[in-house]
């Protein structure tokens, strides 16, 4: 196990972290989530652009393909680290965010050190996106109007003080969350199985039976939630997936409507590794 080249790799991830993360803070600063000014909940129709999530995207390809740049959503022009700080117009608490996101981030594909990756680092991506979530990347944020002008009486010196609208995070909800959790859980599985592959990474604590894969557990969570929800099956032979035996038959694995579904892409993955299962 442990491909030592797999450092290499985590040293450009560790230089390139902050752009990632900078990069999907300001993408959500330039084109905020519509929401519903009169709810706290998001509506069927808030949601991004195709062309506006095309633009963030390639954003987010170019923050995670430089070292030494930062990337603004302005057109798609490049800055270097030597440009003044102002053209980001960044808050101190937006440099702390960033920074605590990033120990999260780098812990979320294997450790560098040990060249092993298990649920722990797994469990180190979703405290990335819960976070992301509490900041209202995932949600959206609403303005709250409802701030009224406050006048200090008690000093003459003082001027009246008006209060800003402020931004107030959107709770989540099964419907905003469920495509959240499930195309970047897919996507989050590709590039771990990707550098687990390529790498060689050892399964961090392989010496435990309790797990059916030795490196991932919550993705079997979050696939098992998704067949019970039957009104994402289709067509009618795609009721087939509900069935507990259906992990045994390899016509079913093998087909391309079980791509749609993250447990048997896992329990798939499982059984192109492990011989007998």
């Amino acid at each position: 196990f442990g491909n030592p080249k797999f450092r290499v790799w985590h040293q450009r991830l560790e230089k390139r972290s902050e752009n990632i993360i900078r990069s999907m803070m300001v993408c959500h600063d330039t084109y905020p989530l519509g929401l519903d000014v009169q709810s706290d909940t998001t509506t069927s129709s808030s949601s991004w652009d195709l062309d506006v999530l095309k633009v963030c995207e390639t954003r987010g390809y170019e923050a995670a393909a430089h070292d030494d740049t930062r990337i603004t959503i302005d057109g798609g022009n490049k800055e270097s680290r030597s440009s003044s700080s102002a053209a980001y117009s960044s808050h101190p608490t937006d440099e702390a965010i960033i920074l605590e996101l990033r120990s999260y981030f780098h812990l979320s594909f294997g450790h560098p050190i040990r060249i092993d990756y298990g649920t722990g680092h797994e469990c180190c991506f979703y405290i990335v996106l819960y976070c992301l979530c509490k900041l209202g990347l995932l949600t959206g944020k609403k303005t709250n109007n409802n701030n009224k002008n406050i006048t200090n009486n008690n000093n003459n010196n003082k001027q009246q003080q008006q209060q800003h609208p402020s931004n107030v995070v959107v709770p989540p909800n099964v419907t905003s969350m469920a495509p959240v959790a499930l195309s970047l859980t897919s996507a989050y599985l590709a590039a771990c199985r990707a550098i687990q592959s390529e790498y060689v990474l050892e399964p961090a604590g392989s010496r435990g039976v309790w797990g059916l894969d030795d490196y991932h557990c919550i993705p079997f969570y979050i696939g098992a939630c998704q067949l019970q929800n039957t009104h994402l099956l289709l067509h009618h032979d795609e009721n087939a997936f509900t069935k507990p035996d259906c992990i045994h038959q390899s016509h079913l694995l093998q087909s391309r409507d079980a791509e749609k579904y993250i447990y048997m892409t896992c329990i798939r993955h499982i059984k192109s590794l492990k011989r007998g299962v």
